[in-house]
């Protein structure tokens, strides 16, 4: 208690004077952000001269394209509806005013215009592989939760079904367009669950994250 307290607020408002800390830091939170800029200068602000600024999002399309590296023999036109039901749905998360998944590979940038010196950008070094028999206790927790989540309906590619459609369709996208994307995603969903219950899926399972710092001069 003494070291650390939770303070409730808004990112693009934050309840702290101006040169306050030393570090700020934030992770798979700017991606959830409208105004990611305001965010940014909040988190400028409170730092002191010197103070670093580390933050940690992800390129979520370019990640579940490297997520779809598996070998379920996925034909090229299921890659291209799931892509397709990705990329509306992102549109529509940014249309609402809910974020943008792509906000790790503009964070660069983003840190720069905020006024931040020494930007540096780093990304993943390591990846959460799939490999049978699973002998890793990475492996073992890892499928497991994948496991549970398709059992529910929901993959490590798209939101829970509900959210997907909200956001499709924020982006334009019909109810049809988006039933045609959803089913592949469905043969996607079962072949998944059918490997892992034979114990001979596989993956590499990349994944592209960015860590981006910065310093307050």
């Amino acid at each position: 208690a003494p070291r650390a307290e939770f303070v409730p607020g808004s990112l693009e408002s934050l309840p702290f004077g101006d040169n306050t800390f030393d570090v700020v830091t934030c992770q798979l939170v700017l991606l959830h952000v409208a105004d990611v800029a305001r965010a940014l200068a909040e988190m400028r602000r409170v730092l002191r001269p010197g103070g670093v600024v580390l933050c940690c999002e992800p390129d979520n399309l370019a990640g579940k394209v490297a997520t779809l590296g598996t070998n379920l023999g996925t034909t090229d036109q299921d890659l291209a509806a799931i892509l397709g039901l990705l990329m509306g749905c992102q549109a529509g998360k940014r249309a609402l005013g809910e974020g943008d998944a792509r906000i790790g590979a503009h964070l660069p940038r983003l840190l720069a215009a905020a006024g931040f010196e020494r930007v540096t950008t780093h990304t993943n070094d390591t990846a959460l592989q799939l490999i049978p028999p699973y002998d890793d206790p990475r492996m073992e927790v890892g499928l497991h939760q994948e496991r549970e989540w398709a059992e529910q309906g929901v993959t490590v590619l798209a939101w829970a079904r509900a959210d997907a459609l909200r956001h499709f369709q924020a982006a334009g996208g019909s109810a049809e367009e988006f039933e045609e994307r959803w089913a592949a995603l469905e043969r996607w969903r079962e072949a998944f669950l059918a490997a892992a219950a034979a114990g001979t899926f596989s993956a590499a399972r990349g994944y592209v994250m960015y860590l981006v710092g910065g310093h307050k001069g």
